[in-house]
């Protein structure tokens, strides 16, 4: 191998070779995760230095659940905060880009270009424009993309989906794991403390939730008030029953209707086919209901894991309210850490 520049590592004291001296790469870095950082990582051991081009807000990237998409510079805070502690901090420069070519038609230094089999063809792109004027085509090195722990690409979009952690753990791989869930009695008197904000009247809700944000909705009263209040709700899991007393049938007829899936939960219990009912049922554009044949209280709990990132739970608590719940990675992890000790 030729060796273009040496450097001595700030890890062992030795002196590290590199096959190419000046390179490029690009990406949003969203929700900054395990995928990012092997990216990264496996591209310093082969450059000396690195222009990397941080996607700003105003490119306006065509991504899924932009509602979570972090913003430039919440980005740019972790991509530096992880360079450093990699000890990188010294080979790189970080541009914000508005397009896919960045600096690579101007600066005449930079030899290759870093990309993932996703982002290749934006290289062959790049390289189209560069040979247009008369500049040489940049090397272009592909890296293999980090996989989960369900053998699927760990990817932005996934962790804005709700679908997998920065670490690309599944949330449905761990919630499938488990042979059932039965409520123990240990976890009874904690799962009355509110896992959110609690509010008294639906019209604080206008205080609390940005438009355009999914909601979901967890019991019959609650599903009832926001219905009547002209709230859109894109999913209301509900039991027709409220303190175990029915619900009648004129509120059922205006506002618990149409039933667009049935599922058999016993009180205590959560029944794991709730997960692919959940998934379905907030793929689709119009308001959907889940009738449970048993209990719903509990499935707010498998909600919070498998919802995308910044939808609103909202579910009722006895004599408190309404509990309303922003889908964070916080939230996820702490009803993964709940459902474990089901």
């Amino acid at each position: 191998m030729q060796i273009i520049g040496q450097s001595k590592s700030s890890c062992d004291n030795t002196f590290m070779t590199y096959k190419y001296n000046s390179a490029i790469l690009g990406g949003t870095f969203d929700h900054f995760h395990l995928g990012h950082e092997q990216f990264i990582v496996s591209a310093f051991t082969q450059v000396k230095h690195i222009t990397i081009g941080l996607v700003h807000d105003l490119l306006g990237p065509a991504k899924s659940h932009l509602n979570s998409l972090e913003d430039y510079h919440t980005r740019l805070n972790k991509l530096e905060t992880f360079l450093h502690k990699q000890n990188l901090a010294q080979r790189e420069h970080i541009i914000p880009i508005f397009d896919i070519y960045g600096t690579t038609l101007t600066d005449h230094k930079i030899e290759t270009i870093f990309v993932t089999p996703t982002t290749r063809p934006n290289a062959l792109i790049i390289n189209q424009e560069r040979k247009s004027r008369g500049m040489s085509p940049l090397t272009i090195v592909t890296i293999k993309e980090s996989v989960g722990d369900d053998g699927e690409i760990i990817s932005s979009s996934r962790i804005r989906a709700g679908q997998i952690d920065r670490r690309g753990s599944s949330y449905l791989k761990f919630f499938l794991s488990q042979k059932q869930y039965h409520l123990p009695s240990h976890l009874r008197q904690a799962l009355q403390h509110p896992l959110g904000s609690v509010i008294s009247t639906v019209a604080e809700l206008s205080q609390i939730i940005p438009p355009k944000c999914l909601i979901i909705a967890v019991g019959d009263i609650v599903a009832i008030d926001l219905k009547k209040n002209n709230v859109k709700v894109a999913l209301n899991i509900v039991d027709y029953r409220t303190r175990r007393h029915a619900i009648s049938q004129s509120e059922i007829a205006k506002y618990l209707l149409p039933i667009h899936y049935h599922l058999v939960n016993p009180p205590g219990n959560i029944n794991k086919q709730f997960a692919p009912m959940l998934q379905e049922a907030i793929s689709h554009s119009t308001p959907q209901i889940i009738l449970v044949d048993g209990e719903e209280d509990l499935l707010a709990l498998p909600t919070m894991l498998l919802a995308p990132l910044n939808t609103y739970v909202i579910y009722g608590q006895y004599n408190l309210g309404m509990v309303v719940v922003r889908i964070t990675k916080e939230i996820k992890a702490e009803a993964k850490r709940l459902l474990a000790q089901f």
